[in-house]
Order: structure tokens, then sequence, then C-alpha cells
């Protein structure tokens, strides 16, 4: 029976065994009620994304319109037969492909076996990312929402544990932290360093003498500088606490995803501070409507004081004429 090793993009594994003779690969949207065989849970990853078919003995794959495509052995494709150990990268997730029966090796239709290449470590993988950067800043304009994914996607890509976004101004603590995964701090040092000279840093435990951490606390870590036009925003920082250690391919990937990153979030907040310009112009302007609102009624009023007066002499006096005839009559 064939099978399925399922490589998830924060590296555990999990094995996958053919019970049907199709099976459909993507992410499950229950409130569309579409549910897979085989259910991805990544961002990058179609609702339906891929099918895995059997036809006379064989193995085939097939994208069904990805977005981001399926690939075998770092190949595009669209339909392909599959070969044992055969690599499928569907989004962030590798899936290796073992046969259960013996299969003629395909001609011209498969690529060098995948022991001789880095599936993460390629132009399509950061491509793929960027694009879907772009796509989410198209459709979102709330700042939280935006870094959130953006921590969870570079998270997914790199394997990490988790991560944060921290955004500066004028004070040395960040005015917005936007944290994702197991840990809700970050290494100060490292986020120090990289804001002092604008360049990204990797952090490997037992690289650094002065490291006076035990052992159990260390972990891996990456932070690479949220740059715009005029001036250094920020930082986009991601964490590993096992004894995984990030590499320059991994600090590379997070260098295109802040660069993409800052320019999206350059135009958010700009247009969140012309939207509350605006709306504070707009709060000025009703204020002054009312106060000379205000201003033409007191007028009025200060103008009608003498007419007023006038006629509370009259009544007044009228009154007192009145009193007077009646004390009269009273004492006849």
């Amino acid at each position: 029976m064939a099978k399925l090793k399922v490589r998830l993009p924060n590296g555990s594994e999990e094995a996958y065994t053919f019970s049907e003779e199709e099976i459909y690969i993507g992410k499950d949207d229950l409130s569309q009620q579409i549910e897979n065989d085989l259910a991805i849970d990544d961002e990058t990853v179609s609702r339906r994304h891929a099918r895995i078919f059997r036809e006379k003995g064989h193995y085939y794959i097939e994208d069904l319109g990805s977005r981001n495509h399926t690939y075998v052995n770092d190949e595009r494709i669209k339909r392909i037969r599959l070969a044992d150990q055969d690599q499928i990268r569907v989004g962030f997730t590798i899936l290796t492909f073992a046969a259960d029966i013996p299969q003629d090796q395909p001609t011209g239709e498969t690529a060098a076996k995948a022991d001789s290449v880095d599936p993460s470590n390629t132009v399509d993988l950061h491509y793929l990312i960027i694009n879907k950067i772009s796509q989410k800043f198209n459709q979102t304009n709330d700042i939280d929402t935006i870094c959130e994914w953006v921590i969870k996607l570079s998270c997914q890509s790199t394997g990490a544990d988790g991560g944060a976004i921290l955004l500066f101004d004028q004070d040395p603590m960040p005015y917005c932290q936007i944290y994702y995964g197991a840990s809700d701090s970050y290494r100060r040092p490292l986020v120090a360093q990289v804001l002092g000279n604008g360049e990204a840093a990797i952090y490997n435990p037992g690289t650094d003498p002065a490291d006076t951490l035990l052992a159990e606390e260390m972990h891996s870590a990456i932070c690479v500088p949220l740059r715009s036009k005029d001036s250094l925003m920020g930082v986009l920082y991601i964490e590993d606490k096992s004894a995984k250690k990030f590499g320059n391919s991994d600090l590379r990937l997070l260098t295109d995803i802040a660069r993409q990153t800052a320019g999206g979030l350059e135009r958010l907040i700009l247009n969140e501070r012309v939207h509350k310009e605006k709306n504070s112009r707009e709060n000025l302007e009703n204020f002054l409507k009312s106060l000379q609102q205000s201003e033409v009624t007191n007028r009025a009023l200060l103008n009608a004081i003498p007419d007023l007066m006038m006629q509370l002499n009259q009544d007044g006096t009228s009154g007192l004429q009145d009193a007077q005839e009646h004390h009269s009559v009273v004492r006849r």
C-alpha cells in the first residue's frame, strides 16, 4: 500500500497511508463544507490544491488549479506520474511518496531525485512567499491582523516555534508588539543590535562567548530590520527553542519577507495617519461650526436684552400703578 511521509513546516513528520484510489490534498474550509483526505493547515495551500489517484497500477498527482502550484522534485507540474521517493511540495509542506508496488521509472516526466534538491531554498519558494504577502496586504488594512499573519508565515517557512513583529518610534520600547507561537518575549540584545546597525542577525546558542544562559534556556533566533524608505520602523523576529540552528538560507528568506512586509506596513501606517488627520480635521470643523452657531445665538440674545429690559420696565410700571390704585380703593 502506497504511503506519504508528510513533513510539516514546523519540522515535524506524519505518515499517511492510502486507503482510497483517490485522495484530495488541501486546506479545509468547513464554512464552505470543503474537507480534504489530507488536510494541510498552511496559508499558502489552496482549499482544493491537488489530488493523487491510482490509474492502471500507477499513482499520479494532479494540480487542481491551485494559486501557488504543485511541485514534484522542485519542478512545477500539472499532472505527472509518481515514482518511489518523489518529493511533492504543496505550499511549505513536503510529501515524500513511497510506492507499494514496483513501478517503471518515468522518462521525461520527473526531474532529478529530491536528495540533491533543497525545496525550501529556491527562487520559486521566495516568489511564492512574496506574492502571498502582497495578496494579504490587498485583502485587509488591519495592522495587527497583517503582522500576526506575517509572523505565522515566517514560522511556517523556517520551522520556527514563534516570533514577533516589533514597531518602534523615538522611544526605545516598541509601541506595537505582535506575537505568534510559543513565546511572548524576545531576545533584547539581538533586537537592540539590529536596531543599532540596521543589519539582519542570527543568534545560535553557544556561538556567543558572553552568553551566560542555562542550556535549557538557550534558543536560536533571527532578527531582521523592517526598513521604510526613510527610517528603520521595527524588526521581524523569530525563534526556535529546540536544538535547531538557523542558517543563511533562513536569514535570506526572512529578509525577503521583512522587505515586502515593511513596504506594506509603511503604506498602512501612512493611510491610518491620513485617516486620523482627516477625522481630526472634521471634528475640529464641526467644533468651530458649533462655536459659530453658539456665537450667533449669543449675539441674538445680547441684542434682545434692551427690548427685554424695556418690556420688563413697562410691565413693572403697569404693575405698580395697578397696585397703587388697588391700595387707594381699599383705604376708601
